[in-house]
């Protein structure tokens, strides 16, 4: 996964520009470095990057909407005959907001990892494996009451993962993909928090 992330958008001085930060594939990239020159120049194809950065951002919202739709609806079904309040009426957003954006970032970043990896038998297992140690999260939080981010494991029972199965030994992978995802999600909102000034 990359070591960078691109951002587009955002405004210092109080200005409210979208911000958008991603860590999208820099298509055709090349770095020379000349040491002699103390000059780095680093090339890639922008167009190709602009296209998948907005396609990625494009999903997201499509995600979010859905999301939104649903939470309401959800909400809606469980209005006691009080006034109905809206995710978008929180502010700052609640924790089960918060929640939902990060799960919406990971779908996105899955599906173009699929994607870059159609054709990879093992990876293509390991990416599609990757919900099993959220879901063995999700019952170790359920079991203690409590939803706590520590309660992710790496010894989640992976399918096709067992003893004498077709991946076996290889749940290390998906763990190094969880792990890495992880990182790079976390780089992403540290780098948001960072440029909206801690506003989140």
């Amino acid at each position: 996964m990359p070591n960078y992330t691109i951002t587009i958008g955002g405004g210092g001085g109080g200005n409210s520009f979208l911000l958008l930060v991603n860590d999208t594939a820099l298509p055709g990239l090349d770095i020379n470095i000349n040491i002699a020159e103390r000059g780095a120049e680093i090339r890639f194809k922008w167009r190709e990057m602009l296209h998948l950065f907005f396609r990625e951002h494009a999903r997201q919202q499509m995600l979010r909407q859905k999301w939104h739709l649903e939470a309401t609806l959800k909400m809606a079904e469980n209005n006691k005959g009080e006034k109905l309040l809206l995710p978008s009426d929180y502010h700052p957003s609640p924790p089960w907001c918060v929640a939902a954006e990060a799960q919406i970032r990971k779908e996105v970043r899955r599906k173009r990892l699929a994607e870059a990896y159609q054709g990879n038998e093992e990876m293509s297992w390991a990416i599609a494996s990757l919900k099993h140690l959220e879901q063995d999260a999700v019952g170790a939080a359920a079991a203690g009451g409590h939803c706590s981010k520590k309660a992710v494991t790496l010894d989640a029972e992976i399918p096709g993962a067992g003893l004498g199965e077709r991946w076996f030994g290889r749940s290390n992978l998906v763990q190094e993909l969880f792990l890495d995802e992880w990182s790079c999600l976390h780089r992403i909102e540290t780098k948001i928090e960072h440029l909206s000034g801690g506003a989140r």
